[in-house]
């Protein structure tokens, strides 16, 4: 073998090794970064102090929330009498590990990415209702439905959002970024924190619209007038009930 194919070969074998004799020029490979998603969703509020009147009108929409609503269908009943107000958050916390040479260098790889989901829901019944109580139960049930059809949504998307969150680590880097200085190591940290971060932004609004669109079969005229129907019959049953 002549001396330029051995130097090659010898190359090659350090170069796939991440170290040359000048120092790291290539990230090592490591194994690929645990990914979570988690959903956390807490207990289903309560209020009954508003009128329909007051609900129609008071309420505001926070960040990150959403609004679901009964109208009667029957004559004279055509105000607003139920309310949820849904809000879907998240938080994400990262894990690093870093991978160092004996010059200083290192190269910087995602251990874990944690995605927690959060839920809240607060149910606003018309005060004016309660009188009622098969009328009040019948909106409670239906804003109930809403809350499960939120949270059935929600446990369906977690698999894809998982895949979507480790491709979006892959494309960051999640074989090594660098290598760095010492120097630069805090700075590439918090890019790659940053990076990461705005990828999952558009994961949680890609969730409100599908938990959006979801509602919708519910509200339709047709759907309103049949729960009404139903008014004496038990409405409040574990199907139409929300998880504690």
């Amino acid at each position: 073998m002549g001396v330029l194919s051995a130097t090659a070969i010898l190359l090659k074998q350090h170069a796939a090794s991440g170290l040359v004799a000048a120092g790291l020029v290539v990230c090592p490979v490591k194994p690929p970064p645990q990914v979570y998603v988690h959903f956390a969703a807490e207990k289903t509020l309560y209020n009954t102090d508003f009128s329909g009147a007051q609900l129609a009108q008071g309420l505001t929409t926070p960040s990150g929330s959403s609004f679901a609503s009964h109208k009667g269908t029957s004559p004279g009943t055509d105000t607003l009498h139920g309310v949820t107000m849904r809000q879907l958050g998240h938080h994400l916390r990262m894990g690093f590990n870093t991978w160092t040479d004996q010059d200083g260098k290192a190269c910087l790889y995602f251990e874990h990415a944690t995605f927690t989901i959060t839920y809240q829901a607060t149910v606003f019944i018309a005060k004016e209702i309660l009188d009622d109580k098969c009328y009040a139960d019948v909106v409670r049930a239906h804003e109930n439905h809403h809350i499960i059809i939120d949270l059935d949504t929600i446990h369906e998307h977690i698999p894809a959002i998982k895949t979507q969150l480790l491709q979006h680590i892959r494309n960051i880097g999640y074989q090594g970024v660098g290598p760095v200085t010492a120097e630069q190591k805090a700075a590439k940290r918090k890019e790659m924190k940053k990076q990461l971060a705005a990828a999952a932004r558009p994961l949680v609004r890609q969730l409100r619209l599908q938990v959006a669109q979801r509602q919708n079969k519910i509200d339709t005229p047709e759907n309103l007038a049949q729960e009404e129907a139903h008014c004496g019959a038990k409405t409040d049953t574990p199907e139409n009930t929300p998880p504690k």
